[in-house]
């Protein structure tokens, strides 16, 4: 606001130093309107740049502007869409076993062979989940072989 009274403060002295009073506005006086120049472009008051990850909107002059923080998703196939500044997990939580098979992280166990199972931990996902693997052990029957002794 202060370099419009200053602009029209030096029109005016340029006006009056020569002693002449323009009969209208000078032109670019004559178009200011409020909004605000912001990254070489003109917004008016209340637009928005459009921008979904760092969205700004022009009040009182000034382009007020926030940053979107994209938390870690809780899946491992998280796409970026276009509609959206954060990548979503369009198959919902997830996460992936040592082999690569991506498991649901909806209760389902995930068996890579007959001795291991693997699930999605329960709790806050901090980037691609692994899955957690429990490996059962085996055990093998062990027969205790009879011993019969020579009777006398």
């Amino acid at each position: 606001m202060s370099s419009l009274w200053v602009v029209v403060v030096v029109v005016a002295c340029l006006g009056a130093g020569v002693g002449a009073k323009p009969s209208v506005d000078p032109p670019h006086l004559a178009t200011l309107k409020p909004g605000c120049h912001y990254q070489g472009k003109w917004y008016n008051e209340g637009e928005g740049n459009g921008d979904l990850c760092q969205p700004c909107h022009c009040y009182s002059g000034r382009m007020a502007c926030a940053i979107i923080d994209c938390f870690f998703q809780p899946c491992v196939d998280a796409v970026k869409d276009p509609q959206q500044c954060c990548p979503v997990c369009p198959n919902g939580s997830n996460c992936m076993a040592p082999d690569g098979t991506v498991i649901p992280a909806n209760g389902t166990v995930y068996r890579p062979d007959a001795n291991t199972e693997c699930s999605c931990g329960s709790g806050q996902h901090f980037g691609p989940s692994k899955a957690l693997c429990l490996h059962k052990a085996v055990l093998h029957t062990v027969t205790r072989p009879t011993i019969t002794w020579p009777g006398p």
